[in-house]
This record gives structure tokens, sequence and C-alpha cells, in this order.
């Protein structure tokens, strides 16, 4: 018996498949991780409490608590449209309606919010 046997046409094989390289599923992965650790962050702090008490009048006792407490005359200054590089000058009047010593830091922090 012999054997006849057809030539067989060489087919190409299929181009390789191309991977995903692996630094790119990581950087995705430390991406999403770094924007549900920012958005935890932002939860938890805007949930923190004023660090500012704006009372009216005098403190009664309901509103007396332990340890220090601030109160301010006014919460929120408005001065309108003001040129670049002018001094703005304001007086608070701060008060202490707790039950103990109130110590403020030698620079207190002033928040600008520029308004619409």
């Amino acid at each position: 018996m012999s054997k006849s046997s057809k030539p067989r046409k060489k087919t190409a094989a299929p181009p390789p498949r191309r991977r995903r390289p692996g630094w790119l599923m990581l950087a995705l992965f430390a991406l999403a991780a770094v924007a549900a650790i920012s958005v935890g962050v932002w939860l938890v702090q805007r949930n923190q409490p004023a660090p500012v008490q704006t009372l009216s009048g005098e403190s009664t006792p309901e509103e007396a608590v332990n340890g220090p407490r601030l109160a301010v005359d006014q919460e929120n200054f408005d001065y309108g449209d003001v040129k670049l590089n002018t001094t703005i000058e304001t007086e608070i009047k701060v008060k202490n309606v707790g039950d103990e010593v109130l110590a403020l830091a030698p620079n207190p922090v002033v928040e600008l919010v520029e308004g619409c």
C-alpha cells in the first residue's frame, strides 16, 4: 500500500492575542483605591462639626456645656467686591460661654471664601 498524500496547504496561524500589560491592571486598581479613600475622607470631613459655634445673646443654662465653648457675634462677613491687595480690618467679639477657661491659638485659622 502506498501512501498517497496530497500536499497540505499551510495555513497561517492566527496572530497571537495581545495581553494587557500587568501594570495597567495594577494602575487601575490603585486609581480606584485612591478614589475610594478620597471619597471616604471627604465624607468624614463633611460630617465634622463646625469649629466655631455662633450663639445669639447671652448663654442660658441649656446652652452651658462642660468645657470651654466659643461664641462669636457674627458668623459671616460680606465685604462685597474688594480689589486685590486691599487690606480689610474686622473686629470680632468672641465670648467664652462654657464653664472652663478658653485658650485661643496664637495664630487662629481664618478661612477666606470667595462668593458668587
